[in-house]
This record gives structure tokens, C-alpha cells and sequence, in this order.
């Protein structure tokens, strides 16, 4: 009787002992949660023009106990692997950076899943976060809206410009000028030879020993059209002025555009502008005459960034003349 007893008390710790050990082992693994992580770019909803290089990034941090840091993200783009990270030990939180090419994925809806994953890997040691995003075919408008975006930050700028001036085969000159801008529209430049000064619709030319001329936007060369042409703060006047169309897709954000203007006084039949909406920069811009000739190219040689503004910093124009080209590089 006594061993019976025995034998059921035995048995009932032995169980007992198994449901403490279930209970001990779910409690500690419960005591690891799973890891933060978060898409934070792009914008979940967003549109991408095809062909742009975008930078998705992933923001993650450690389980809530604060113990365990993550090893790994991994991101899917519709469901198929297309890069990893692996964290170092010794990081708990921070971001991570993929690069995705539009131009592969193609026209439509896409969805973007990054996963982190614990140092320990199992169920309930990693977590997602999924966006969806739709690449888009460019349109003008989107194109020259990313140059207006950056441009438009350029406010109340002042500088020294070189200037190197070449007519034809003769020797070059070269020329000092400050220059002080004030946006929109408002604009001097001064050297020894000429003072400058555009306010609005109207451009002052004074020059030493000479009375002032005052040209309004219909006498303007071609030098001096900002108004007419101005898709850098006038974006939506300047579409209602022309009808512009994307003329070359070169890949990685970089689109040729030709507009043409539908107003009555014309001051030149097309323009011609290249963008790259990768940097949000014009690379150059190109004015043609009544006739299809070539009359004015202005390229952007090189740029930086100051203060999340992208900023030309040298710069060359050419002026087509048929008894030779003036070149001024600055």
C-alpha cells in the first residue's frame, strides 16, 4: 500500500515537474519578443518615376528586454529575395541601407517587405514591415517638378564669378563679375564692362559712359529670358507657355525634354533640356531659333550640395553665332 503510494506521488511530481519545465521554458522564451523594424524610405503609397535608383531604408532595434540585437534584415520586393544585411554584434539599433533599381521592376504596384531576424532565430524572433510602392511612367510635369523642388531653395544667393570668354579662335578673355540673386526674379551682375540688373519682367544695362538701356521680356536675347523660360520657380506658367514632352528615358533618373511654346510671340521655337532627378539638377539646356537652329547651350560642368541644396558651381555657355561661337565658362 505504502509502495503504491509512493509510486503515485513519484509519478505526479514527475508530471508535475515536466508542466514547471513547459512553463519555465515558454516564459523564457516569451521573454523574447520579437525585433523593431520599420521602412522609413520611400513613403509607404509612394510614386517612383521608372528608371530612378531609389534608396530604401530600414530602421531596426533590439527585442524589448533590450537583450538580443538583430543579425539580419532581409528585404523582399514581391516576394522574391533581393538583398540582406548583416548587423554587427555589437550594433542594437540603427538604419540600414538597400538600393533598388526602378527600371528592373517595371511599371505598376510593388511591395517592399524588410524582415529583422534575432540573434536566436525562430518563431517569434523576427518581425516585418511591408510598404507597397507604384513606379510610374514620368511625366513633364513630375520631371521638372523635382528641378523646381531643389531650385526653388535657392534664395538670396551671393558670389564671385570667373568668367573665361572665347570668340571664335581668338584668345581668351577672362572676367570677374560678383553677382547677387534674390528670388524669384531679382537679379545683379556687375563686372568692370557692364552692370546688370533684372527685376521681374524687366532687364537694366548699363555700361561705363553709356545711358541705361531697359529691355522688357520680348526684347530679351536669348541670354536674358528668365521669365519666359523659368521652370525653376515658375513651373506651372511655364507649362501653360509650352507644350513639353519627354523625348529620351537614359536611365537612373537622367530624361531628355523638348518644349515648345504656344504663345503668340515666340522668342525661340524649342527648348531642349536635359535633368538628372537622381541629383535634381539640370545637366543642360539648349535654345533653338525660329528656324531649328541651335543659338544657345548652357551645361552644367560640376555641382555640390550645401545645406540639402543642390547648387551649380561651374558652368559652361556657348552663344552660335555664324561668324563664330562665343564660349564663356564659369
Amino acid at each position: 500500500m505504502v509502495n503504491k503510494y509512493n509510486k503515485t506521488v513519484r509519478l505526479i511530481s514527475v508530471i508535475w515537474g515536466v508542466f514547471c519545465l513547459i512553463g519555465f521554458t515558454s516564459a523564457v522564451y516569451s521573454a523574447k519578443p520579437a525585433p523593431v523594424v520599420s521602412i522609413t524610405l520611400p513613403i509607404d503609397g509612394s510614386e517612383i518615376d521608372i528608371g530612378e535608383i531609389i534608396a530604401v531604408v530600414v530602421a531596426f532595434g533590439p527585442d524589448e528586454t533590450g537583450k538580443q540585437n538583430v543579425k539580419m534584415i532581409r528585404l523582399e520586393i514581391d516576394g522574391v529575395l533581393h538583398d540582406t544585411y548583416a548587423n554587427p554584434a555589437n550594433i542594437k539599433e540603427g538604419t540600414c541601407q538597400f538600393t533598388v533599381d526602378t527600371g528592373i521592376l517595371g511599371i505598376g504596384e510593388h511591395t517592399l517587405k524588410a524582415t529583422a531576424i534575432m540573434a536566436q532565430e525562430g518563431t517569434g524572433h523576427e518581425s516585418s514591415s511591408t510598404i507597397r510602392i507604384t513606379v510610374v511612367q514620368p511625366t513633364p510635369d513630375n520631371i521638372l517638378k523635382k528641378l523646381e523642388n531643389n531650385y526653388s531653395k535657392i534664395q538670396d544667393i551671393s558670389a564671385t564669378i570667373t568668367d573665361t570668354s572665347q570668340v571664335g579662335n581668338s584668345p581668351s578673355k577672362t572676367t570677374i563679375r560678383d553677382m547677387v540673386m534674390k528670388s524669384p526674379d531679382k537679379m545683379k551682375i556687375t563686372s568692370p564692362d557692364v552692370t546688370i540688373i533684372t527685376d521681374g519682367d524687366k532687364t537694366t544695362i548699363k555700361e561705363p559712359g553709356q545711358e541705361p538701356v531697359t529691355l522688357s521680356a520680348l526684347d530679351y536675347t536669348v541670354e536674358t529670358t528668365p521669365s519666359q523660360m523659368d521652370y525653376f520657380y515658375h513651373l506651372k506658367e511655364f507649362m501653360e507657355k509650352h507644350r513639353v514632352e519627354v523625348v529620351s528615358n537614359e536611365g537612373k533618373g537622367v530624361y531628355i525634354l523638348e518644349a515648345y511654346p504656344v504663345t503668340e510671340e515666340k522668342l525661340y521655337s524649342k527648348l531642349r533640356i536635359k535633368v538628372n532627378t537622381q541629383d535634381k539638377v539640370e545637366l543642360y539646356n539648349e535654345i533653338y531659333d525660329e528656324t531649328g537652329k541651335l543659338m544657345y547651350r548652357k551645361e552644367t560642368l560640376d555641382y555640390n550640395t550645401t545645406g540639402g541644396v543642390i547648387i551649380p558651381t561651374r558652368y559652361q555657355e556657348t552663344t552660335y553665332f555664324e561668324t563664330g561661337n562665343i564660349i564663356n565658362t564659369a
